[in-house]
């Protein structure tokens, strides 16, 4: 129902601007055809009459060529001129206080590749729109704004196979629209109904496939450039936080859905201002599953799959060695005991460590595998896995030596094996259990709400530019024709002469 009422409210709205343009539009429509008509009908008389009627072949060339370069670069400069004309109003609208840079707001990431060739216009509409669905985020000072594509409605391939409903529900819209232009109604077009799909909710939070994005980290649970989770990496909630709080040197970490007038938004925000009303963060976390739902998924000695992240550094002992240097301490570390760290997140990183080994590694290959680190040894806290014995003293309580030979590169591959999914046991999960299925209900929320928006403006587009195109074809037909034999009469009087 609610997805329903949102597009038919969005498409009314767009329809509602179209209008305002539509006779201007047209104007130009036929503006564009009857002179790039008229050119293309001169340059094919002047070629025609100067060959004395032997080089029509050429004539009907070159002129269907000066047509198209004359409506292809009218069309160009129309556009342009729209564009201008949508930044300048962006630049009124847009409030700057007089000690803020006048600077456009700073894109933290875009939509994914293939998302970003088709859109959200009528190509993928007749598609079916198997890709995502996004909505912005925003947040930040005037002049100092960060903006963010955040996926709501994750992509999916089924509904490219629907292709009775696109063709039947493009036709059907097409039909209805030609006898009620502006009136039409945007259900005809079945294809882009709400496919009613589970929200992947892993696939919308999660920050852990970005760690194939970092050097020396790698997330081996979505290793691939193919796997859906790294095509979508830089458009999740946790990834987006961690984003906007290295962007903006910590003046914003963290994001909050709002609503106004029922329509949902994403701001970005700083949390230790707004600390007494956020709610529990879901991110950086497992997802919690009652008990029930629990060991039906994974019973008979089943388990879910940990989460496995892999980081290599340096081994400090040799010279020959590569990966992140995990000696980069400060003061207050060495103060307080601490012998190596290794930085996992700019936010949190609060998933239930299985353990943790250390793999050495010769060149490409192993030299030892899996040594235990003692969970006695390390602590994880504000992102960070901190040790109290260097990696060095770990390795060697189980190897005498690693190599003599200076031409091989040595280094650690350190191994992180944590829950990604764990039961309802506690009040601690029980209470994040909680944030989560609220978290979940809004994201469902913005999913309906974000789609039925797209959808419907891309709808309204294709009715739009059937509208258009008839009535710009309807009058520039004649005009051109008329135009067209004016033309060639006026260099036959000429060729005459």
């Amino acid at each position: 129902e609610l997805f329903y009422e949102i597009r038919h409210k969005t498409y009314a709205t767009a329809w509602n601007l179209y209008k305002k343009q539509l006779l201007g539009d047209i104007a130009s429509q036929v503006f564009m055809s009857v002179t790039a008509s008229i050119i293309s009908a001169t340059v094919e008389a002047f070629i025609t009459a100067g060959t004395f009627g032997l080089g029509w072949l050429s004539a009907k060339a070159a002129g269907t060529l000066a047509y198209l370069g004359v409506y292809l670069l009218m069309t160009k400069f129309s556009i342009d001129a729209k564009l201008h004309q949508a930044e300048a109003q962006t630049r009124v609208d847009t409030f700057y206080a007089v000690s803020s840079d006048q600077r456009d707001p700073t894109s933290l990431n875009g939509k994914s590749i293939g998302d970003s060739v088709l859109q959200d216009g009528m190509a993928a509409a007749l598609l079916g729109h198997p890709g995502g669905y996004y909505t912005t985020v925003s947040g930040g000072e005037p002049g100092n704004m960060y903006t963010g594509d955040l996926l709501v409605t994750p992509p999916n391939v089924a509904r490219m196979a629907n292709g009775v409903s696109i063709v039947g529900g493009f036709l059907a819209l097409l039909w209805d629209n030609f006898w009620n232009m502006g009136g039409s109604d945007p259900d005809k077009f079945t294809g882009l109904d709400y496919d009613d799909m589970n929200l992947n909710y892993f696939m919308l939070t999660s920050e852990l496939p970005s760690y194939n994005q970092r050097e020396n980290y790698n997330y081996k649970n979505t290793e691939g450039i193919w796997h859906p989770s790294n095509q979508y990496f830089a458009n999740t909630l946790g990834y987006l936080e961690m984003k906007v709080k290295s962007a903006s040197n910590n003046e914003l970490d963290a994001i909050i859905p709002t609503s106004l007038d029922g329509r949902p938004s994403y701001q970005f925000i700083n949390s230790s201002i707004q600390s007494l009303t956020l709610p529990q963060s879901i991110l950086y976390r497992p997802i919690v599953l009652s008990q029930e739902r629990y060991r039906e998924l994974y019973s008979n000695g089943r388990a879910p799959i940990p989460g496995h992240l892999v980081i290599t550094v340096q081994a400090k002992d040799y010279s020959k060695t590569k990966g992140l240097n995990p000696y980069n301490l400060n003061a207050t570390e060495q103060t307080v005991g601490v012998k190596a760290k290794i930085p996992l997140s700019s936010k949190e990183f609060e998933y239930p460590i299985q353990y943790i080994s250390i793999d050495v590694m010769k060149g490409f290959n192993y030299f030892a595998k899996n040594i235990i680190i003692d969970k006695s040894y390390y602590a994880i806290e504000d992102g960070t896995l901190y040790f109290t014995k260097t990696l060095e003293e770990f390795v060697s309580e189980q190897l005498e030596h690693l190599s003599d030979s200076t031409s091989d590169t040595i280094y650690f591959n350190i191994n992180i094996l944590f829950h990604r999914i764990v039961p309802d046991t506690n009040i601690t999960t029980n209470s994040l259990a909680l944030a989560q299925a609220t978290s979940y209900a809004v994201m469902d929320y913005f999913s309906q709400y974000t789609y039925a928006e797209v959808t419907a403006n891309m709808i309204s587009e294709i009715a739009y530019t059937e509208t258009l195109t008839f009535w710009s074809t309807v009058i520039s037909t004649p005009l051109a024709y008329f135009g067209s034999l004016a033309a060639t009469a006026a260099v036959g009087k000429l060729a005459s002469k």
